[in-house]
């Protein structure tokens, strides 16, 4: 599950220094915090100034792509630090100071994508999942859904003056010749973190190389 490649991608590296007293602990709390993120969330976003979009879909579910948003996985990070520092309470304040090194690190990505965004903010794409929402409010992108025949998704490309196609599942042999007898570029993106290593650093290795890929599709680099 998303909540659970999000807490081992940003948790770990502040976990690390205590796993030998908290291994049992390890996944059970961190997809306890990041559950509570979903409650907290707006607390957490008003105390630290993260400005948060709404994660929580009507039905009452967490919408578990609200990370393509940096400055969520940040609350989510807070929540689950919290957890942390009541369960091992001897090490609150060297916890904090770990979440605040990843926070920090969290901003640069921010700044990071921001810029390499900066080009492909002006030109339009088209997704064939509706799954880049967060991504979209956070970098002031423009996508333009479309499904159904091939030939409906290349008429709606060209109608938008698109050169990029984007999907988050393989596409198959006949879309992808159409495609490129369009002269559409095409790329499969990971927003649900299927690819994303399980390691210190997995969660900005992966948010880097989608946002590096998405880039080079939209912009033609």
């Amino acid at each position: 599950m998303t909540l659970r490649r999000l807490g081992c991608a940003l948790c770990m590296p502040y976990i690390a220094p205590y796993r030998s007293q908290l291994r049992p602990y390890n996944h059970a709390y961190a997809y306890r915090g990041l559950t509570a993120f979903a409650t907290l969330s707006m607390a957490v976003s008003v105390g630290k100034g993260y400005g948060m979009v709404q994660t929580i879909r009507p039905e009452g579910l967490i919408d578990t792509h609200y990370w393509l948003d940096p400055l969520n996985a940040m609350a989510a990070l807070e929540a689950v630090t919290m957890v942390f520092q009541g369960l091992d309470q001897r090490n609150h304040w060297a916890y904090q100071g770990n979440s605040d090194q990843i926070i920090q690190a969290l901003w640069e990505l921010d700044i990071r994508v921001n810029k390499l965004l900066h080009i492909a903010s002006s030109k339009p794409f088209v997704v064939l999942q509706d799954e880049f929402q967060y991504l979209e409010q956070r970098y002031k992108l423009t996508t333009v859904p479309a499904g159904g025949s091939a030939q409906d998704i290349v008429e709606k490309a060209n109608a938008r003056g698109v050169k990029c196609v984007v999907a988050t599942e393989p596409l198959d042999q006949h879309l992808k010749s159409v495609l490129d007898r369009a002269s559409l570029s095409s790329v499969v993106l990971d927003p649900a973190g299927q690819e994303m290593s399980k390691t210190t650093g997995g969660y900005f290795q992966w948010f880097g190389k989608m946002a590096s890929e998405l880039n080079s599709c939209v912009t033609q680099l």
